[in-house]
């Protein structure tokens, strides 16, 4: 009896013309029609996400439809671009639902690569997505025009990524085979045409692995002066910076935007090596207000998408239109006699889900929320339809957080301290005193003494080599410098106990503290 034809679903973050991860979806469904799948192709650019636990569908008939798709396909084939080891957040949400939902399902990933030509090495490509053994990887260096492929279907300026890419199909497609037969992965294969495919490259199968993080060093944009963001942008971005942090509250996103424009202009990056996260300001946790504050932010950023987009605070203030005061603040009303916060009624989980439509908007490639605990994070990854991909959070020696860290890690949450350095940045502020300084204590001093680096590398090569990111502010060029090379040395295990043992609980970006002293208000959140 003739082996049943395999049946893909070939699903694209785009297919308009002239797309290249378009371009990529089609070249793939060409080569399994070939072969002799049917295939039926998915624009996530157009189409909803399938929403189902197994068992239950939301009623939405879009929903339905596409989850039935899902459901009488063998192979799913999902084509994205990646960006610096970060996928298209869309695609990756797909990823997660079907792997989640169908256990018996092959899905491959074929990766439109941006950024540098580490991606054309499976293994590191593999260790940036959500693999596991049901997962075939399809590395393919397609940020090229279509022009690039020629007669045959290969890949003219990379024969090697063009070898990759067909050995996989050929991996997939045998794959898929095993499936629609009954089989099970590994089992007899289907007679394939002469001279069609290679034979399959060696499976990349393995155990889950982290989402993508942000690159590990970062410059954060808080308490920046206006006049100055732009050059500190540029010159971060020349001396090899890939991950900016700005946030509407920090009022300078339009001149960080400049910054980036002139970056990008002198060619000392591309858009797809830049890392760019912001904020959701507190005033505008209101559903109906995420999308219009997350647009504002691109305007001001001149960007067309965020890499990163999170929940500033938990914490829910009245609305404040733009045109009245912007960046909104803290006070709902500044020139009162008494001005004060005054929180709204709006559940984080609202939010939650005007912040998951952006990412399916195509805004932001990932979601994710700062200033959170443990239990809020658990409520979040119930109900999250996108999980969070970061969590960022105040970390330093004297504030370690080793169960936040340990619970993040188990939930495969990239962690980024900001304030990494501890008390400088609040001493100006009144937050804190001189004598709450890390840099100072003899343990850092005496590390940075054995290793022959500053004070400050010792305590952020300590943030990182604990598995965080960090993204210390500065405005002097020099200081960038310094903070971005902690890469060609290490602490010993001794060093980095000694200063996790300095650990003293002590928070300087409190809202249960700062709020009230500085806004008429309590509103504690941590305890």
């Amino acid at each position: 009896m003739p082996t049943p034809s395999p049946r893909a679903l070939v699903v694209s973050t785009a297919l308009r013309p002239g797309n290249k991860t378009a371009t990529a979806a089609r070249f793939l469904a060409d080569r399994l029609t070939a072969d002799g799948a049917t295939v039926d192709l998915v624009d996530l650019a157009t189409e909803p996400l399938p929403a189902c636990d197994g068992a239950t569908c939301y009623a939405d008939e879009r929903v339905i439809a596409m989850t039935k798709r899902v459901e009488a396909a063998d192979l799913i084939a999902v084509c994205f671009p990646v960006y610096n080891y970060q996928p298209n957040a869309a695609a990756k949400n797909f990823v997660e639902l079907t792997n989640a939902a169908w256990k018996d399902k092959v899905v491959t990933f074929v990766a439109n690569a941006g950024g540098d030509r580490s991606f054309l090495a499976p293994l590191p490509l593999a260790n940036a997505l959500m693999v596991d053994h049901r997962c075939v990887i399809v590395p393919q260096f397609l940020y090229l025009p279509p022009a690039a492929f020629d007669a045959a279907g290969a890949i003219a300026l990379d024969p090697l990524a063009a070898e990759v890419f067909d050995g996989q199909v050929a991996a997939a497609l045998r794959l898929a085979s095993d499936w629609s037969s009954g089989g099970a992965p590994g089992g007899p294969s289907r007679p394939k045409p002469a001279g069609t495919l290679p034979s399959p490259a060696p499976s990349l199968a393995g155990p889950a692995v982290p989402p993508p993080a942000p690159p590990a060093v970062g410059l954060g944009l808080w308490k920046i002066a206006k006049p100055v963001v732009a050059d500190i942008v540029e010159e971060a971005v020349r001396i090899g910076y890939r991950h900016l942090d700005s946030a509407c509250d920090y009022g300078n996103e339009a001149e960080a935007g400049d910054g980036i424009r002139r970056a990008l202009s002198a060619g000392l990056c591309r858009r797809d090596e830049l890392w760019v996260t912001s904020k959701l300001w507190n005033t505008f946790h209101d559903p109906r207000d995420v999308r219009p504050a997350c647009e504002r932010t691109l305007r001001d950023l001149g960007l067309d998408h965020l890499d990163l987009y999170l929940v500033h605070f938990p914490i829910a203030l009245e609305y404040v239109p733009p045109e009245t005061r912007y960046p909104p603040g803290w006070f709902f009303d500044p020139d009162a006699a008494r001005p004060a916060m005054r929180p709204a009624r709006v559940p984080l989980a609202d939010t939650w889900g005007a912040m998951e439509d952006l990412v399916q908007a195509g805004l932001v490639r990932s979601i994710g929320v700062c200033n959170y605990g443990v239990s809020l994070l658990r409520d979040l990854l119930a109900q999250a339809r996108v999980r969070p991909a970061v969590l960022q959070v105040e970390l330093h020696p004297y504030l370690a957080q080793d169960k936040l860290l340990r619970f993040c890690r188990d939930e495969r949450i990239a962690v980024t301290a900001f304030s990494p350095l501890g008390a400088p940045s609040y001493v100006p502020l009144g937050m804190a005193s001189a004598a709450d300084g890390v840099l100072d204590h003899p343990v850092v001093v005496e590390a940075a003494s054995a290793v022959g680096r500053t004070p400050a590398q010792v305590v952020l090569r300590w943030a990182v080599q604990r598995g965080t990111g960090v993204i210390p502010k500065t405005s002097r060029p020099e200081r960038l410098r310094e903070n971005i090379a902690l890469f060609d040395f290490e602490l010993s295990p001794e060093q980095m106990r000694a200063i996790s043992s300095l650990d003293r609980g002590r928070r300087f970006n409190d809202p249960g503290v700062f709020c009230e002293a500085a806004f008429n208000t309590f509103f504690p959140i941590y305890e």
